[in-house]
């Protein structure tokens, strides 16, 4: 990806005819914490919620048309891409293997240069979730055990897909995790901490066949994966995710 380039909402910026005029500073995301004072202690008290909150991105860009109708065609779309009222994938030159989850706080504000009539500049503002996210996908697949290394110093949530019918252990990293009376296979899925199978691609709750409260995280480093019981496979998904920066 060249530079000034980018993707918002599967959208080029190519196709956008736009560009970033400058790299924006991006602060690192505030922890979430809480802090209390007690009465006859010096110090306050940390309440830390173990999350963080949203980073906020300001974008300088611009527009070169070939005409005025072609610059005012461009507004439309720019604006269509940048649609508010729930996060969409972006993508920008600075960081290209990376995919940013933002929400459009601030819509694009357009400035025109009578100087430049066919040169439109605007602004857009964006609230990027804490994390983002490698795009390259991990997907991995085995009879016996798995070890995948996470990159980043924060816990994954993964996809895992245990096949097998009847009663089996998935271990992650030393823990068991136990399902009872499996038809198949069930997709044990720690991003939104359910359990399912598919059926011609269509979720069906095994979530009372799971009889572990909590679901499987990746740390840092070296990760486990194996099984025990009538489980005859694991296949694992999962996209490697830091902090926004």
């Amino acid at each position: 990806m060249k530079q000034g380039e980018f993707i918002v909402n599967r959208t080029s910026s190519k196709d956008l005819k736009s560009l970033i005029q400058f790299r924006p500073e991006i602060s690192s995301p505030k922890r979430k914490v809480e802090r209390k004072s007690i009465p006859g202690v010096s110090e306050d008290y940390i309440f830390d919620e173990e999350a963080y909150e949203n980073t906020p991105i300001n974008l300088e860009l611009f527009i070169k048309g070939q005409s005025e109708q072609e610059i005012n065609q461009l507004k439309d779309k720019v604006t269509y891409a940048f649609i508010g009222g729930r996060y969409i994938d972006f993508v920008p030159y600075w960081d290209s293997d990376m995919t940013y989850q933002v929400e459009v706080v601030e819509p694009p504000t357009f400035t025109q240069n009578g100087s430049y009539p066919l040169w439109l500049s605007y602004t857009v503002g964006l609230s990027a979730k804490p994390f983002k996210i490698r795009q390259e996908e991990v997907m991995q697949e085995s009879t016996t055990e798995l070890t995948l290394t996470n990159p980043y110093p924060y816990e994954n949530q993964p996809i895992i897909t245990l096949y097998g019918t009847g009663d089996m252990d998935l271990i992650v990293n030393g823990k068991s995790y136990v399902f009872k009376d499996i038809d198949d296979h069930v997709v044990v899925d720690s991003r939104i901490e359910s359990a399912y199978k598919l059926i011609a691609n269509t979720p069906s709750s095994r979530n009372n066949r799971m009889y572990t409260m909590d679901f499987p995280l990746l740390k840092q480093g070296e990760n486990t994966i194996s099984f025990t019981g009538n489980a005859t496979k694991v296949k694992v998904e999962t996209r490697w995710k830091t902090l926004v920066s």
